[in-house]
């Protein structure tokens, strides 16, 4: 089995253990995978990550939807093979890496993130450590990982004394983050555009076309995968670290929009970002660098003024409930 690295979720461990044992004709053609008892073989609470992963394979065409309950290998249009999971059936033994290896501070990063990132549209807060741990019940090292993870992504900053503090997400701070974004982001997706492989542009925008036929019923995290296939691993492409480093902190702004879109306020009629993303992939799949700059250009103007809005109208009909780890600043 490839090898799977430490800091991977839970959703993409499952994806590759799967993807894994089809490619070895381990889980034959037809087999149904049901959530459940996938969750359980990997031990989770939650079947969200197995969802996830279900999710990703359907998209890169290893899994399908059939008349039953759960999904199955392949096309779906074959004998249907309702086998016993077991962790052996795939290849989970005792030096194989699984979901155990994911890191205590991942398993509950996503609900931290959304309360902090909430926090930050409306102000500073201040964030405490040690009731963080007594919060979600675990220790006080986990949660430093955690709110050093957030940290990265420009929600949190540092005080004295070891203090954590949200970092407004308000008018000023939007402008100058999409102020950073635009100057480089067009300079990254430039060069990507001579590096990136077809297959991973294709991959991109079948996933993209998946989304647009279904849309408005997308999940939060459907979104999220699509933002950041262009933000995210278009850029990397770029091979310039230190850009890729810069624009780390800016990240806050793909987060917020995460947390917010289709949980805290309803889809828009018209899909948030969907063409412009696409008529990127098509550039670089042209690898014509200077369009693909343009491209992303206009893409971002056009979100620096969505994403506004969506802050302004969040704001005014939501306010945080109190929770004990969180405090005026």
């Amino acid at each position: 089995m490839k090898r799977i690295k430490p800091d991977q979720p839970a959703y993409a461990v499952i994806a590759q253990t799967l993807r894994t044992r089809i490619k070895r004709k381990k889980l034959l053609p037809g087999t149904v995978l049901l959530e459940g008892s996938l969750a359980s073989i990997f031990g989770l609470g939650s079947r969200s990550p197995v969802k996830q992963a279900l999710q990703q394979l359907q998209e890169e065409g290893i899994l399908s939807r059939f008349d039953g309950r759960g999904v199955v290998v392949g096309s779906g249009k074959g004998p249907i093979l309702r086998l016993k999971l077991t962790r052996a059936l795939l290849g989970l033994h005792e030096n194989t890496p699984d979901i155990s290896r994911v890191p205590t501070w991942q398993k509950i990063y996503h609900p931290i993130e959304r309360e902090l990132i909430f926090r930050s549209a409306f102000g500073r807060f201040r964030v405490n450590e040690l009731e963080l741990s007594h919060h979600y019940k675990i220790g006080r090292t986990v949660a430093h990982e955690v709110l050093t993870q957030i940290q990265s992504t420009g929600i949190l900053m540092k005080g004295g004394n070891t203090q954590w503090f949200t970092v407004p997400l308000d008018a000023k701070r939007l402008d100058d983050l999409y102020a950073l974004r635009e100057v480089i982001e067009p300079v990254l997706v430039g060069h990507a555009a001579l590096k990136i492989p077809p297959d991973t542009l294709n991959a991109m925008k079948q996933r993209l076309l998946n989304a647009m036929k279904r849309y408005p019923k997308v999940e939060p995290s459907d979104l999220d995968a699509l933002e950041n296939d262009i933000h995210i691993t278009c850029l990397e492409y770029g091979q310039n670290v230190e850009m890729l480093e810069a624009l780390k902190r800016t990240r806050c702004i793909l987060i917020v929009g995460k947390h917010i879109y289709g949980t805290e306020m309803p889809y828009p009629k018209i899909d948030p970002f969907f063409e412009e993303h696409l008529r990127i992939i098509e550039v670089l799949a042209k690898r014509d660098s200077e369009r693909a700059r343009r491209a992303m250009l206009t893409h971002l103007q056009t979100a620096r003024k969505k994403v506004a809005n969506r802050l302004v109208a969040f704001r005014k009909s939501h306010s945080m409930a109190p929770i004990s780890f969180v405090t005026e600043a």
